[in-house]
């Protein structure tokens, strides 16, 4: 199945006849030819031939490509200018590349290998330990520097600065280097943050096993590093709308980018502002305003709408509680209610809580008792909710009333109108007023196992000499891959898991239906990743059982078998 990319007002601009196409940048894009990478110009031709094996975008005329294993970088006519020798090549400012000694190691399966820029791959090596070395490969000179760093990304490559350190140790100290190998700042902070909204958290370690709130101090450095904000605040590493939330002990306050803390003083608890001069602190139990003046104003949350029916009725927050009115903003009851995410039901009876405990609000806004007695809820569902009473489950309709009474250990919607609970150690379900039924078909479920993406495209079978063979179908029924297969999956990335009995493996199949040569192929690889589980066996051999735990699944889509084969193991 063949992919296309669009711009930002969804008009196509790449044509549909590339297995992988990547977004644009500086001019070109990646698309994936027959498994391998080149790049297309904004007209659709291809000026870099498909030769690579996983590519980045393009920045400043460069960009880093896999060839066998190897990263190295390329200019806009597909020739090297940094050879496929490392682990990571990426370019930094004009004349700088920094790479990793090493092979390359791809971060997904067969078919679905990337290769993040720095951004990202500094970011997600900033949670290492110990993190990557990278040396710095000048190209002009065409030569490597001695010193060895560990980096964290700082900001976007215009800027020319990275967060660098040469200690082997962690956390060791960091300064901003720049793209020349020189420094900006030397290094001299043990934990450091991106560039964001113009200013970067700095922090020195303070261990203090007593207290954890306490275990590091910070301040903020601006785009050039010098330091702004001194480092004396606790909290988080983040800037926000030129704010920053701080913490002292179980207080919060807010600090300015001119180190000031906005009132003089830690609250309760604090919200920064997302977007104006007003953020939200709380004093004892009520919520109120904060400007940039460090003034106590009122709360501007007072009065947002959160949700609203064709009726009229609302919700909105109030005090840092929520409560409901009417069409002409009159509130329909005198209570501030404390859920956070009150979501209005417009056709059934919507939960609340008041005071720790559960009740609902009917369709006109009005508590269907005189006060939530409930210890626990679910939503209603075709006009009956599940609802926890003195530690038993019950149902109750849609005014309120019990029409089954509390009698269940546990209890909660299923598909059909139907509950789950378990009965003498044994699942069971029931309906609305307590009797048991069967289990409920599960439509839904089933047809969701043989659908392929947002085209509509769905999986099909068809009964060759007493076998289920799989294919594949487009939304209009159009057969793009002939039922064929004991068992197959969904296109992704341009290719598609299929069983081969020859090979006694999964192999993958390309937007043409066809087995690349060279094959990608795995024994017991079916293209699903199930972290600290396995698969249920269906038999010894791995091949075939994983095939008999897809037809099993493939089965229960189509309606033949009564539940989905199981993921054992997982801790989850």
């Amino acid at each position: 199945m063949a992919v296309s990319n669009v711009d930002q007002s969804k008009n196509q601009v790449i044509p549909r006849q590339f297995e992988v196409a990547l977004p644009f940048f500086d001019g070109l894009a990646g698309v994936r030819i027959n498994g391998k990478f080149g790049f297309i110009d904004r007209a659709g031709k291809l000026v870099v031939p498909a030769e690579f094996d996983v590519v980045a975008g393009f920045t400043k005329g460069r960009a880093e490509v896999v060839l066998d294993g190897k990263a190295g970088v390329i200019d806009r006519s597909g020739n090297f200018i940094v050879d496929p020798n490392y682990a990571r090549a990426m370019p930094f400012g004009e004349d700088t590349i920094l790479v990793s000694e090493g092979a390359w190691r791809p971060t997904g399966f067969n078919g679905c290998e990337s290769l993040g820029d720095a951004k990202r791959a500094l970011q997600f090596d900033f949670v290492k330990t110990p993190s990557p070395q990278y040396r710095l490969w000048h190209v002009r000179t065409r030569s490597l520097s001695s010193e060895i760093y560990r980096f964290r990304y700082f900001d976007d490559p215009d800027h020319l600065l990275l967060w660098a350190s040469t200690e082997d140790s962690n956390p060791g100290k960091f300064g901003l280097l720049r793209s020349d190998g020189t420094w900006q700042i030397t290094p001299r902070y043990e934990d450091v943050s991106p560039l964001i909204d113009g200013f970067a958290t700095v922090c020195n370690l303070n261990p203090t096993p007593a207290d954890r709130s306490k275990w590091k101090v910070c301040g903020a450095v601006n785009s050039k590093g010098d330091l702004v904000v001194p480092i004396k605040f606790g909290g988080t590493l983040y800037w926000r709308n030129g704010l920053k939330l701080v913490q002292d002990g179980d207080k919060k306050g807010i600090v300015d980018t001119s180190g000031r803390l906005l009132g003089g003083r830690y609250f309760d608890d604090a919200r920064l502002a997302e977007k104006g001069d007003v953020s939200i602190v709380r004093i004892d139990d009520e919520w109120v305003g904060l400007d940039r003046r460090g003034q106590i104003v009122a709360n501007p949350e007072d009065g947002e709408i959160l949700s609203q029916c064709p009726s009229g009725i609302k919700v909105e927050k109030r005090s840092g509680k929520f409560r409901v009115v009417d069409a002409n903003g009159k509130p329909t009851e005198s209570h501030l209610f404390e859920q956070a995410f009150l979501k209005l039901d417009c056709d059934w009876p919507t939960p609340v809580t008041l005071n720790g405990k559960w009740g609902f609000i009917d369709t006109g806004g009005h508590l269907l008792m005189s006060e939530p007695s409930f210890d626990n809820v679910y939503n209603f569902q075709d006009g009956y909710a599940a609802v926890e009473e003195g530690g038993k489950w019950g149902v109750i309709d849609a005014k309120g009333r019990y029409s089954a009474v509390p009698q269940f250990g546990n209890l909660r919607p299923d598909d059909d109108g139907v509950f789950v609970t378990n009965v003498d150690g044994q699942k069971s379900w029931v309906n609305a007023q307590g009797r048991q039924v069967p289990e409920p078909s599960r439509k839904r479920d089933r047809l969701a196992v043989l659908a392929c993406g947002e085209d509509g495209g769905h999986l099909f079978s068809t009964d060759t000499a007493g076998e289920t063979l799989w294919g594949l179908a487009a939304a209009d029924g159009t057969v793009f891959v002939a039922p064929k297969y004991r068992a197959l999956r969904c296109y992704a990335n341009g290719l598609a898991w299929v069983t081969d009995d020859v090979r006694r493996m999964w192999c993958q199949i390309d937007a043409q239906g066809v087995i690349r040569d060279p094959a990608e192929c795995n024994p017991n690889f079916n293209g699903r990743i199930i972290f600290d589980a396995s698969l249920e066996k269906f038999a010894d051999d791995q091949y075939e059982s994983s095939v008999l735990w897809e037809r099993a699944l493939l089965d229960y889509g189509r309606g033949v078998r009564k539940s989905p084969p199981k993921i054992v193991g997982s801790r989850f």
